[in-house]
């Protein structure tokens, strides 16, 4: 999961160009194809270890790197041309995001068992949860700023 959501650096750019019409750089065009090249080489690296691929593990990557094309280019967009702040959208995203999780967990019946076993676990589900979202904080407020200076492209190369 890890490696293809590294690629999300080839939709965002295929977002720039065909949703803004943006002209990329040889450089960047370079970089996306140098990333392609090294994932594919590196899942057919090793045949013996078996690769298990599931119809929703597929549909729910093509959904995050979708996402990914929305949320990159929509966010560089809102940096661009508001004077909103990077805490500003990212309350404003993770808001979203949070009600888009909590409809789908209550929709699949996953919320009551979930919660019932956080309750269980608090410090280690709670407390965790509190520290990946701190450092979740600092590392998406260093990316905008990133996309602010330098474009949704370099910005989704990092992460």
């Amino acid at each position: 999961m890890v490696l293809y959501k590294s690629m999300n650096l080839v939709p965002v750019l295929i977002g720039d160009v065909l949703l803004y019409g943006k002209r990329k750089d040889v450089n960047e065009v370079v970089s996306a194809i140098i990333l392609t090249v090294g994932v594919v080489g590196f899942t057919l690296a090793d045949p013996e270890v078996p690769s298990t691929f599931t119809t929703y593990g597929v549909l729910a990557m093509m959904l995050v790197i979708c996402a990914d094309i929305g949320i990159g280019n929509v966010q560089r967009r809102t940096l661009e041309q508001s004077r909103y702040s990077n805490s500003d959208i990212m309350f404003y995203s993770n808001s979203i995001g949070f009600l888009v999780l909590l409809v789908a967990l209550v929709l699949s019946q996953t919320f009551e068992p979930a919660f019932t076993f956080c309750n269980k676990h608090a410090m280690e589900t709670y407390g965790y949860t509190a520290l990946s979202s701190l450092f979740g904080f600092l590392g998406t407020n260093v990316v905008q700023t990133m996309v602010r200076a330098h474009g949704s492209l370099i910005g989704m190369t990092d992460t």
